[in-house]
This record gives C-alpha cells, sequence and structure tokens, in this order.
C-alpha cells in the first residue's frame, strides 16, 4: 500500500515537470528571440 503511494506520488511529480518543461521551453524560446 505504501509503495503504491509512493510510486503515485513519483509518477505524478515526473508528469508535472515534463508538462511544466513541455510548457516552459517554446514560452522561454518566444522570449529569447529578437
Amino acid at each position: 500500500m505504501r509503495t503504491d503511494l509512493i510510486r503515485k506520488t513519483a509518477l505524478t511529480a515526473a508528469g508535472l515537470a515534463f508538462t511544466g518543461g513541455a510548457i516552459a521551453g517554446p514560452v522561454t524560446t518566444a522570449f529569447a528571440a529578437p
């Protein structure tokens, strides 16, 4: 049970980090462009 909770938390954190990076990448590029 506890392992399942840790696994879900880790997957959620990884998913949020991936989604945040996918959104922040193009936005940063757009602001960096002249």
